[in-house]
């Protein structure tokens, strides 16, 4: 199994070089103000490189980030979906635990509730 890479491993500067106006352009359109570019180079990146890292076969990987509600699991999948696309022309597929056990009832109130949150609209449609 490979080993986690550190930060300043040739690979994570590789592809945080190749990846981060993207990244950037990501954190804005999600509306994250003042993101750390530790936040890219420190997580991201490292974990980007790892997954990409590990046996490739003809099955998809499954990966899972837990942690409570509002942790942001999904906006950190949707950086690392992002340096993988970016970086290795990987394909990935993102989805939140609230798409599978949400009613499209409950994700339509939410939505009426919060529709001028375009990340929560993106989300929810």
């Amino acid at each position: 199994m490979p080993v986690f890479p550190l930060t300043v491993n040739t690979d994570c500067l590789e592809l945080l070089h190749k990846s981060e106006f993207k990244l950037k352009e990501l954190a804005d359109s999600l509306k994250i103000e003042g993101i750390s570019d530790d936040f890219f180079a420190e997580t991201v990146a490292p974990l980007a490189v790892y997954l990409n890292s590990l046996e490739k076969d003809d099955q998809p990987l499954f990966i899972c980030f837990t942690g409570g509600q509002g942790s942001g699991k999904t906006t950190l999948s949707e950086f690392v979906q992002l340096a993988l696309q970016v970086g290795y022309n990987r394909k990935t597929v993102g989805f939140s635990i609230d798409d599978i056990y949400k009613t499209r009832a409950v994700s339509y109130t939410h939505l009426r509730a919060h529709e001028t949150d375009s990340y929560l609209v993106c989300r929810l449609l």
